[in-house]
């Protein structure tokens, strides 16, 4: 391949990605709104309906918790629309948006997340950051927050590479996260677009993902 074609790939698989990101936060807000705050609506409207007021104790104290519930309930439907689109979250970097993009798995409850990076990371162009996201954010949203409980994501960056490694803690049992990944068509070939390499470890109850990226 070309090197001209190399970069009209790039730049297309860059436009799909963008959709792409963008499905999937609002997919994740309507798993948080039908999940979450769906749950917690329901819980106030049984103890709403339970309360008898000849029993001011129990009634003061069911009102109280689900004053609580729908105090909850409402910061979450703030953070939901009041977060940024795909382009201002981009705006800072692939790095700064994958931490975005953990703290609001963690916030929605998807699952424990953390973030670490040490290195001075260089900005990558438009496309390689959308992709590079793209990536990040499949891997964390459709392979493994279904599955685990915990996922610490690690950034390390240099002058000539950005080395990722997500580890990540299961729910229940084993899953290889390799077999999960034939799956995902797209994803490798967006690896291969940016020349990335992918490597996984398994463990009991956990494992490690490692992406090494050429600079």
């Amino acid at each position: 391949m070309t090197a001209r074609n190399e970069i009209k790939l790039i730049k297309q698989e860059a436009l799909l990605s963008e959709i792409e990101i963008q499905e999937r936060i609002i997919q994740s807000y309507e798993k948080a709104v039908y999940e979450n705050i769906g749950q917690v609506l329901s819980l106030v409207k049984m103890q709403v309906s339970s309360i008898d007021l000849e029993k001011a104790i129990e009634s003061k104290a069911k009102l109280k918790n689900s004053g609580k519930l729908i105090g909850h309930a409402i910061q979450d439907l703030r953070y939901m629309t009041t977060q940024p689109g795909v382009n201002e979250i981009m705006e800072k970097g692939f790095a700064s948006a994958i931490e975005h993009e953990l703290d609001r798995v963690n916030r929605l409850k998807i699952c424990n997340t953390n973030f670490k990076s040490t290195g001075h990371f260089l900005k990558l162009n438009k496309e390689k950051e959308l992709l590079v996201f793209s990536i990040l954010q499949e891997l964390i949203l459709d392979i493994l927050a279904p599955s685990v409980r915990k996922l610490a994501l690690k950034l390390q960056s240099s002058k000539h590479a950005i080395n990722v490694r997500l580890f990540h803690y299961n729910k229940a049992g084993n899953f290889l996260v390799k077999d999960l990944l034939l799956k995902h068509v797209k994803l490798n070939e967006r690896l291969k677009s940016i020349k990335a390499e992918l490597t996984t470890e398994s463990y009991p109850g956990k494992g490690i993902i490692f992406i090494a990226i050429k600079i």
